[in-house]
């Protein structure tokens, strides 16, 4: 029962406080840097659509 516990709380939970913690964190960013974030999170959305629609994936290598 206490194995079950764990895994919702890994599952659910922890991701929520991290998504919180970086909502709270951009909210209160200046609007330059909220501006480039938001910049930068298109164009890593936009290269990963391409990369996708193309078949081809990133894959990093040691």
């Amino acid at each position: 029962m206490r194995q079950r516990q764990l895994g919702w709380m890994a599952g659910k939970v922890m991701p929520a406080r991290g998504f919180l913690f970086c909502l709270s964190i951009w909210l209160n960013l200046s609007r330059p840097a909220m501006l480039m974030g938001g910049v930068w999170f298109l164009v890593g959305l936009v290269f990963h659509l391409v990369q996708r629609r193309r078949g081809e994936s990133f894959v990093f290598e040691e």
